[in-house]
């Protein structure tokens, strides 16, 4: 089986590179998250993170605020994405997606562009499901847990945050536990990377978190308890390349919208990074 990964288009998916992907003749194409680009929203974000992480916001506040400054925007950023998912259906390949931290409407935590998505059929989401797909079984796991609920692995929380933490670990257990069960043979898909690795290190001057480690420890978990034989993550524009996390083999495509791809062969585990 021969896989294209691809990842973080952000409002790009260059023509040059959906012509590579057809001429590498995949088997099937996995697409791990970012569909808009939401530019103007993340400054914002970036912004009110400085506030709390100095204190000067709390949850409640900074949600606040964050809509009230982009509630108007995201409606625009999310046209963008529309136009990446009619992209991708139109390479006329089997593919297999879940959604990133630009894909969620932070307004009621929904994923706008899924119904747009479901019309295409050569289109499956993965997001807590597991698809069988010849000798091998994928099993993904979508979204982001968001930065509030990460606060706890590069500082100590207590009380109320504390508890939102654990509940929130509580729910991606039992929603991974479920869908990874007994499985066999599988490849893990998350838009977000496993905690703790090469590829989770913000190298982001803007970023008010630059140089934490911040990938999500649950994911780090279940890939050392349940070891698939690969897994897929993006997220980090960063980075490009693949890496060990235990006996699994971890590979991040590397920034879609910059024409960064990575060509998985299997059973061989062959895997080749490119750039357009």
């Amino acid at each position: 089986m021969k896989i294209v990964l691809l990842g973080d288009f952000e409002g790009r998916f260059s023509k040059k590179l959906q012509k590579a992907v057809k001429d590498e003749e995949p088997d099937l194409v996995i697409y791990i998250g970012d569909f808009p680009s939401r530019k103007k929203t993340t400054k914002i974000e970036f912004m009110l993170w400085r506030k709390k992480i100095a204190n000067k916001l709390d949850d409640k506040e900074f949600k606040k605020e964050f809509l009230k400054r982009a509630d108007k925007i995201m409606d625009k950023e999310f046209e963008s994405g529309k136009k990446i998912v009619k992209a991708l259906a139109d390479l006329n390949l089997p593919t297999l997606f879940v959604f990133g931290n630009h894909d969620i409407d932070e307004r009621d935590g929904s994923f706008p562009l899924l119904k747009y998505a479901k019309k295409f059929k050569n289109l499956r989401y993965l997001h807590k499901k597991s698809i069988k797909i010849g000798d091998y079984t994928f099993v993904g796991h979508g979204g982001y847990r968001g930065f509030g609920s990460k606060q706890d692995l590069f500082k100590k929380v207590s009380g109320k945050e504390k508890q939102k933490i654990d509940n929130i670990k509580k729910r991606y257990r039992k929603e991974l536990n479920k869908v990874f069960g007994k499985k066999k043979n599988v490849i893990f898909v998350t838009h977000d990377v496993p905690y703790n690795t090469k590829f989770d290190k913000i190298r982001n001057k803007e970023s008010p978190i630059n140089g934490e480690h911040i990938g999500d420890d649950i994911y780090r978990e279940f890939a050392l308890k349940k070891k698939p034989i690969l897994y897929a993550c993006g997220h980090m524009q960063e980075y490009q390349g693949k890496e060990k996390l235990g006996t699994t083999t971890m590979v991040l495509p590397g920034f879609g919208q910059e024409d960064k791809y990575a060509v998985i062969e299997l059973p061989s585990k062959k895997i080749k990074f490119k750039t357009i």
